[in-house]
């Protein structure tokens, strides 16, 4: 009685198969015949690196929409206290100087902010409007406060004039007070007044505003973008298995090239019988290599 190596006990005069040994060549195919495995070979301090750039990136931009948006609201906020005109309820009235009347304090063209006070005293640079019934009602008058008088009028004089006005404005028909000189600026904004002059200024404004986005397009994101792919072709490339024997080919020549491209000597080394075929291809006449192709 025999027993079956690996199972139970059996009867009677039973034989195990002989099972013929593989070849060493064939375990050594079949291993080099599987799939290739691609492995990340970049280098974990590496990976940290991008991972914290990225990080960074997104860290800085973040912080540069919030001083952005800081900077708007203060901006609203202090043209909401300083430069809001009368119209919209602000303290702000906008003037023209024209003349030279109050030289050298204010020069024609410049721009006046005037804010409206609850008293004004002599020596005040206002802005007054001609009272009724008086020659030239309505009209905006920049000057200084030169006197009052007996009746609570106030006696106005340009700085650059020997003489005083011939209007009494009453504290009710001044406008405002001496905020802030712009100078220059009435007449820039006369010249946008004119239609070749805002044409201009409407085109460039449309340049800037289209301008932002492609500018934000084309910044940071694209940089990312770039060090990602440089990264990922940097993995790839050392990801690459390395060439087996199997893999090796004979690349044929064109007709009449009769050119054989030899497998590299290192990967030959590894196998004789590779080595054998390309050295028999060697000896073939060009005319055979053609034809083989």
């Amino acid at each position: 009685m025999t027993a079956q190596p690996g199972g139970p006990a059996a009867t009677g005069n039973v034989r195990a198969p002989e099972v013929a040994p593989r070849p060493a060549s064939d375990s050594i195919t079949a291993e080099r015949s599987g799939p290739p495995v691609v492995t990340d070979s970049t280098p974990p301090s590496a990976k940290h690196r991008h991972r914290r750039r990225r990080r960074a990136l997104r860290a800085g931009r973040g912080l540069v929409q919030l001083v952005t948006w800081g900077a708007v609201v203060g901006l609203v906020v202090a043209w909401a206290f300083t430069l809001r005109p009368v119209a919209f309820g602000g303290p702000a009235t906008f003037v023209g100087v024209h003349g030279s009347s109050m030289l050298p304090t204010l020069r024609s063209g410049d721009l006046v902010v005037m804010h409206r006070a609850a008293t004004y005293r002599v020596g005040d640079v206002v802005v007054y409007r001609v009272p009724a019934g008086q020659p030239g009602a309505g009209h905006l008058v920049v000057h200084r406060i030169a006197g009052r008088r007996a009746d609570g009028a106030f006696v106005m004089r340009g700085d650059n004039n020997s003489y005083d006005d011939v209007w009494h404005p009453r504290p009710t028909d001044v406008e405002g007070r001496l905020w802030a000189r712009l100078p220059g600026v009435a007449t820039a904004v006369g010249r946008l007044a004119r239609p070749e002059w805002f044409a201009g200024a409407v085109g460039l404004l449309a340049l800037v505003v289209l301008g932002i986005p492609s500018a934000r397009r084309s910044g940071s994101p694209s940089d990312s973008t770039d060090s990602d792919s440089t990264d990922s072709d940097s993995t790839d490339s050392d990801s690459q298995p390395a060439p087996s024997a199997d893999d090796a080919s004979l690349h044929l020549g064109d007709a009449g090239g009769g050119v054989v491209e030899r497998p590299a000597d290192d990967h030959l080394g590894r196998d004789p019988e590779a080595r054998r075929a390309v050295d028999l291809l060697d000896d073939r006449p060009a005319d055979d290599l053609d034809s083989a192709g």
